[in-house]
């Protein structure tokens, strides 16, 4: 049965996903949390928008409701002290982010095939 407090939560996480061009969803199957019942298991995954093709079923984080708040606190507070020390830059980001997308497109022309990231 829910609760109040969890509808809440739930509003509140697909919120903060949302912003961060992130969204929640049910995880089919999910070996490791076989002592969880399935429908309290949930998935983070990119906004199909977000991402290219190939990468928008990646799933970022897998866990309760519970664990995937603390993720996304986690997320925060490492955003949070980047910019504070001045490390992390969004246009900085942005523009690498930028490369790397064209990077992939030019070499997925040239080639014909997927593209794929370099490792």
């Amino acid at each position: 049965m829910t609760s109040l407090r969890q509808v809440q939560q739930l509003e509140s996480i697909t919120r903060q996903l949302e912003s961060q061009g992130m969204r929640l969803d049910r995880r089919g199957n999910h070996g490791a949390w076989s002592s969880v019942p399935t429908n309290e298991i949930l998935a983070v995954y990119p906004n199909s928008d977000s991402l290219p093709h190939y990468s928008r079923d990646a799933e970022l984080f897998i866990g309760t409701l519970d664990d995937i708040q603390a993720w996304i606190a986690g997320i925060q507070w490492i955003s949070a002290y980047y910019a504070m020390i001045g490390l992390d830059k969004g246009e900085k980001r942005q523009r690498l982010e930028n490369a790397e997308r064209e990077r992939q497109l030019m070499e997925a022309l040239r080639t014909g095939e997927q593209p794929r990231l370099k490792r």
